[in-house]
C-alpha cells in the first residue's frame, strides 16, 4: 500500500467516531482518472487510453448489523446518505450524489447475500475527496467503485477487479447515464508508471508505457459537467446515435454483402473489425449507409421500425415530447460515427508513439482527437476551447478535452523540463485574471485547477 493511499485526512477518524460512535475498521481508496485519448469509444466497445491519478476518494468504513448503508461526506455541502441495503433500491432525485452509492450497492448486494446469507452486512462510512466534482476526472465512477469496494471489504467478499469493473459499469446505468466501462476499468486496474490501453469484450487492459520526459496535467475549466438534465440528455443522445448508426450500417451491409453476417454486430467495434478485414473505408461505407444530413426523429423511426423505440429505452433517452426534445435539431449520426472510428484508430497509434518516445507524434494524435471531439462529436464548449488554446500557448505540446465533455477538464501534455514553467504561465494567463480570483481571500488555488497527473495505482482496501 502506498503512502499516498494511506494518507487519509486527520479529521476522518474523529469524524467517523462522532458520526457512528465507533472507530472504523478498514480504509478504502478509489482514484479518479484522466483519459489521454479515446473519447466516447468505450460504450462502442472500442479502445481507450486512460490512467488512474493520485487524487480520489479516501474512505473509512466499518460493517454494521443494521442492513443499512450510512455514508457521511467530510464536505458538508453533501448531505448524509442513508438507505437499506437491497437488490432494489429506490433512487434519490436525479443528480443526487447518493445515487452513485446506491448504484454500487444495488448491484453488489445480491452477490453478497448469496455468499453470506443473513450474515451479509451493511456498512458505515465517512469519505473525503481530493477530486473536483463534475470536472471530467471521473469523480462519479470513483464514488461508485469506492462504494462497491467498501461493501465487499466489510463482508470479506473477494472479487476479481476485472469482474468488479464490468459489474460497476452496468451498475452506474442506475444513475441515468448509458456510459461505457472505461472509468470503472482504469479506476480498478490502474497501475503506477503507465497508462492502460483498455479493450472491451472481453475486458483486456495492456500496459501503455509513457515516455520518461512526458508530463501530464489535468486542467479544470471550472465549467461543471454535471451528468443530469440537459447534459445527461446530450450524453445519452450520442450513445443512442452510435447505436442507431450501427443498425443503419448493419442493414446496408446486408444489402451489399449478404455474406457479411452483420446480424451478429452488437457494437461499432464489430463493424470496425469488418471494415478492417474487408479493406473497406469506414468513411465511404458510412456515407453510403447514412449520408451526411441530420436525421429527424420521424425519419429515423421510419427507417428503424420497432428497434427505434427499443434503443431509446435502452440508451435511457427521455420520453418523446419531454422538454429536452423541444429544441432538438436532429440526430448527427454520420459525424458521430466518423469520430468514433477515427478515435479508435488514434488510440493505438498514440500508444505506439508513447512507447517509442515520439512525443511530437503523440501530440499530433491528441490534437486531432480534440478537434474531432469539437467538430464531429460536439462535446466541447467555448470555455474548454479557450482553456485548451491557452494551454498550448503556454507551452503544452497538445491539449484536449478529457472525459464526457460539455465542460470539465482538458488534459495537457508537456515535458518534465518545462512542466513548472507551463503550469506557472497557464495560471498567470488563464486563471489569475479571472474576476474575483484572489487566493488570499478564498479564491481558487493553482493546485486545485492545474493538477499534475502521474499514473497511479487503482482502487484498494486495507485493514486499519
Amino acid at each position: 500500500m502506498t503512502a499516498q493511499i494511506r494518507a487519509t485526512k486527520s479529521e476522518l477518524p474523529q469524524f467517523f467516531e462522532s458520526e457512528f460512535g465507533q472507530l472504523p475498521t478498514h480504509g478504502v481508496w478509489s482514484p479518479g482518472r484522466v483519459n489521454l485519448i479515446g473519447e466516447h469509444t468505450d460504450y462502442n466497445m472500442l479502445p481507450v487510453l486512460p490512467m488512474a491519478i493520485g487524487r480520489g476518494f479516501n474512505w473509512l468504513v466499518r460493517a454494521n448489523g443494521l442492513g443499512k448503508v450510512r455514508v457521511r461526506n467530510l464536505d458538508p455541502s453533501y448531505r448524509a446518505a442513508e438507505f437499506d441495503a437491497s437488490g432494489e433500491i429506490p433512487p434519490s432525485p436525479p443528480g443526487h450524489w447518493a445515487n452513485y452509492i446506491k448504484a454500487a450497492v444495488q448491484a453488489t448486494w445480491p452477490l453478497i447475500r448469496q455468499a453470506r446469507g443473513e450474515e451479509a452486512a451493511g456498512f458505515d462510512a465517512v469519505l473525503d475527496s481530493s477530486l473536483p466534482p463534475a470536472a471530467g476526472l471521473s469523480s462519479s465512477s470513483a464514488l461508485v467503485v469506492g462504494s462497491h469496494l467498501a461493501l465487499t471489504t466489510v463482508n470479506h467478499f473477494a472479487m476479481n477487479p476485472a469482474d468488479s469493473a464490468g459489474l460497476m459499469c452496468h451498475a452506474e446505468h442506475y444513475t441515468g447515464t448509458a456510459g461505457g466501462g472505461m472509468d470503472q476499468a482504469v479506476i480498478l486496474l490502474g497501475q503506477s508508471h503507465c497508462a492502460l490501453e483498455i479493450h472491451f469484450g472481453p475486458l483486456r487492459a495492456e500496459k501503455a508505457l509513457l515516455p520518461e520526459d512526458a508530463a501530464f496535467f489535468a486542467v479544470d475549466s471550472l465549467q461543471r459537467a454535471v451528468k443530469s438534465g440537459k447534459t445527461r440528455f446530450e450524453y445519452n443522445r450520442r450513445v443512442f446515435e452510435c447505436a442507431a448508426g450501427l443498425e443503419l450500417l448493419r442493414r446496408h451491409a446486408v444489402r451489399i454483402d449478404p455474406a457479411c453476417q452483420s446480424e451478429q454486430w452488437r457494437h461499432l467495434r464489430d463493424a470496425a473489425v469488418y471494415f478492417k478485414q474487408s479493406g473497406i473505408s469506414h468513411t465511404r461505407f458510412s456515407l453510403e449507409a447514412i449520408g451526411t444530413e441530420a436525421w429527424s426523429p420521424r425519419r429515423l423511426r421510419n427507417a428503424l421500425g420497432a428497434i427505434y423505440a427499443e434503443l431509446l429505452t435502452e440508451k435511457k433517452m427521455p420520453p418523446a415530447g419531454s422538454s429536452p426534445w423541444r429544441a432538438f435539431g436532429g440526430f448527427n449520426i454520420h459525424s458521430r460515427l466518423a469520430h468514433v472510428f477515427g478515435e479508435a484508430e488514434r488510440v493505438h497509434k498514440c500508444a505506439q508513439a508513447f512507447a517509442s518516445g515520439r512525443l511530437d507524434e503523440a501530440a499530433t494524435h491528441i490534437s486531432l482527437s480534440h478537434a474531432s471531439c469539437r467538430d464531429l462529436y460536439h462535446i466541447s464548449t467555448p470555455e474548454i476551447e479557450r482553456l485548451a488554446g491557452n494551454a498550448v500557448r503556454c507551452g503544452a505540446l497538445a491539449a484536449r478535452i478529457t472525459g464526457a465533455g460539455f465542460g470539465g477538464s482538458v488534459v495537457a501534455m508537456t515535458t518534465r523540463r518545462r512542466a513548472a514553467e507551463f503550469s506557472g504561465k497557464l495560471w498567470e494567463t488563464h486563471f489569475a485574471p479571472m474576476p474575483g480570483n484572489k487566493p488570499a481571500s478564498g479564491g481558487i488555488r493553482p493546485e486545485s485547477v492545474i493538477i499534475d497527473c502521474e499514473p497511479a495505482s487503482g482502487a484498494a482496501s486495507w485493514i486499519l
